[in-house]
């Protein structure tokens, strides 16, 4: 049996070969959003084969301007 998550609140800006990403959220929903294209496609290969590691609890979605993609879906 999984317990579920305490209060969780995230503000990160994460920089790896140049490139950046800001993880922010609270609750059950974490969105990584990136300021350009390149910086999307650099750490989508990094954490896209661990996308199922996250909690089911969380909701995780990637977003570049307008465009919101969800990574992985929260499960009740």
């Amino acid at each position: 049996m999984q317990t579920p998550l305490p209060e969780l609140e995230v503000d990160l800006v994460i920089e790896h070969g140049g490139h950046a990403m800001n993880v922010t959220g609270s609750a059950s929903r974490i969105v990584a959003s990136f300021p350009s294209l390149r910086a999307m496609i650099h750490f989508a290969g990094a954490f896209w084969p661990f996308r199922k590691q996250v909690p089911k609890q969380l909701a995780l979605e990637a977003e570049w301007r307008r465009l919101r993609v969800p990574v992985r879906r929260a499960i009740d």
